[in-house]
This record gives structure tokens, sequence and C-alpha cells, in this order.
């Protein structure tokens, strides 16, 4: 069971340590700079998950730690939008045989979708980044967009299941 919970929330932590470096002033290497645009992104999807979970979390107290964990869980749901949700959606029932209506049964398959999506959008910011040495690029900005309108359009999804 403790293993469980450390796999759970070891993507949290990638997650909140990509936004710590992006907020850390040190020399710009590849590395760095790639944990910087992940750190991006991920701050770029949260506001859903704090638009979400402010208001439930003090109108019932009673389930503040249920609560808590459904909106963190939600934070890397958000990641990956609506973008990844519709592809999840329309062929994990081809993929894997599994019912399409839970994230549970097929969390695998819709985690690596939004994995996939991550790298491909902090790498375009990461080279942004390395060429311009701005976040004021229009393309910084607009990746930080896609992903800002992503999660927002995703947020009613129930991935926690039917």
């Amino acid at each position: 069971m403790r293993y469980a919970m450390f796999l759970a929330f070891l993507p949290h932590a990638l997650l909140i340590w990509c936004v710590v470096r992006f907020f850390k002033n040190t020399k710009p290497g590849l590395a760095y700079q790639w944990m910087r645009s992940i750190g991006w992104i991920a701050l770029c999807a949260l506001p859903p998950v704090v638009v979400r979970l402010v208001p439930t979390l003090f109108s019932d107290l009673d389930q503040g730690l249920e609560t808590l964990a459904v909106g963190l869980g939600s934070w890397l749901v958000n990641l990956g939008g609506q973008s990844v949700i519709h592809i999840f959606e329309e062929n994990v029932k081809d993929w894997t045989g599994h019912r399409s209506d839970t994230m549970f049964d097929n969390a695998h398959v819709f985690f690596a979708l939004t994995a996939a999506q991550v790298l491909l959008l902090s790498t375009i910011v990461t080279t942004r980044l390395r060429l311009k040495q701005t976040w004021r690029d229009m393309v910084v900005l607009s990746v930080g967009l896609f992903v800002f309108v992503n999660a927002f359009l995703g947020m009613d999804w129930e991935w926690y299941g039917t």
C-alpha cells in the first residue's frame, strides 16, 4: 500500500520540482531549461485545479483529504487536457479492450499520452528558450495559452469514474 501511494505521488513530486526549477535562476543548461519548460507547462495547467478545488475544499471540511487527493489527481489529468481526453476516449477501447468510461482501467494509456504531449510541448519551449532566452517569446506564450485553455476545456471530465 505504501508503494502504491509513493507511485501515485511521484508524478506530483516531479511536477512540483519542475515548478520550483521554473522560479529558480541558475546556469541555463539543457536539462535545467527542460525542467523549467515542464514547470511552465505545469503552472499553466494548475488554474483549473485551483478553480475546482478551493470552493469544494472549504465547503465540506469532513471530506477535505479526499477532495485534496482528487484535486491533486486532476492536476495530472488537466496537464493532458481536452486534447489527450479526446484521443483517449476515441481510441482506448480499441487499443486495450477495456471499457473507456473510466481512466483507472487504462491509466497507463492516458498518462503515456499526457507524457507524450508534455514532452512535445516542453521540447518546443526549451528550443525557443535556447534561441531567444526570454519568456516573452510568442511561441512560449502560445504554448502556455494552449495548455491553459486545454486544461480548462478538460476540467469537467469525470476521470475518477462514472
